[in-house]
Formats: structure tokens, sequence, C-alpha cells
């Protein structure tokens, strides 16, 4: 069986940011898993990152490379799309849980690539509520 695990945006920003908290555990576990992902990814990193770059948090060209970086990896991430079958889901799981939209989502794609693969998987966050929902979804959890 492939080992993988569900990496959220809290978790992916870690590896372009070496000082951040959790950066080197996120490292840790990015090497050790396979991570699959919803394609908020691509929208939330960069984002994340570009906040990060506007509150001069890089230097030099460390923004470029960062996001460089990220372009580069996140071709082997396995992307979860939204579709309908994810926003249903995401429904679910706001009505259950004390969630964000975005956080909901993420949690929605990794309960139908769940069901889809028909195996369990860890969830790998450092988003406190994102935890408790997926515990309560009978994830193991890594919390950074």
């Amino acid at each position: 069986m492939v080992n993988i695990a569900y990496f959220d945006t809290s978790v992916l920003v870690k590896l372009y940011d070496k000082f951040e908290e959790g950066s080197k555990k996120a490292e840790s576990l990015y090497r050790k898993y396979n991570a699959c992902s919803s394609i908020l990814i691509y929208a939330e990193v960069i984002s994340a990152l570009s906040r990060k770059n506007r509150e001069g948090k890089y230097k030099e060209k460390g923004f470029e490379i960062a996001i460089s970086l990220f372009k580069q990896d996140i071709e082997k991430v396995f992307i979860i799309e939204v579709n309908k079958t994810v926003i249903e889901e995401t429904g679910r799981i706001i009505i259950n849980h004390e969630l964000r939209a975005l956080d909901a989502i993420h949690l929605a794609s990794a309960n139908i690539l769940r069901r889809e693969l028909s195996t369990h998987f860890p969830m790998i966050t450092a988003d406190e509520k994102l935890s408790v929902a997926s515990q309560k979804e009978g994830y193991k959890v890594f919390l950074l």
C-alpha cells in the first residue's frame, strides 16, 4: 500500500519558511509520506507566501525561490479536485464541526479520498480546529 498522508495548507507553508515553528517536523513528514491535498493549496500557499513577502520575512530572492520550490513540489502532490461531491461533504462537515469553509473543504477532500481508496491515512495540519474535527472524523492527526 502507498504510504500517503493528507497535508493541509498550514503545514505545506512551513516547507517554504524555515524559521516558522514546526518547519523541521513538516519537512520530516513530507519526506516520510506521499502528500495528497486539495487543489486549494495552490492559491492558499501562494497567498500565504505572498503575505510573508509583503511583511518582509524573505530576504533578497527568498520569495522567488520559495514560489519556485512550491511550484516544483506541487507536481509531486496527489491533488483532489473540488467537485460537487466534495462540496456536499463540505456542507456536512460545516454543520457538524466548528470549521471555516476552506478548512472544511480540506477535510471533505480527505474524506472523499479515504472512501475512494478504502484506506486510512493521517491528517497533517497546524490548525487546532481542523485537528479536532479530523480526529472526530476518525483520522490519526499530526498537529504541528
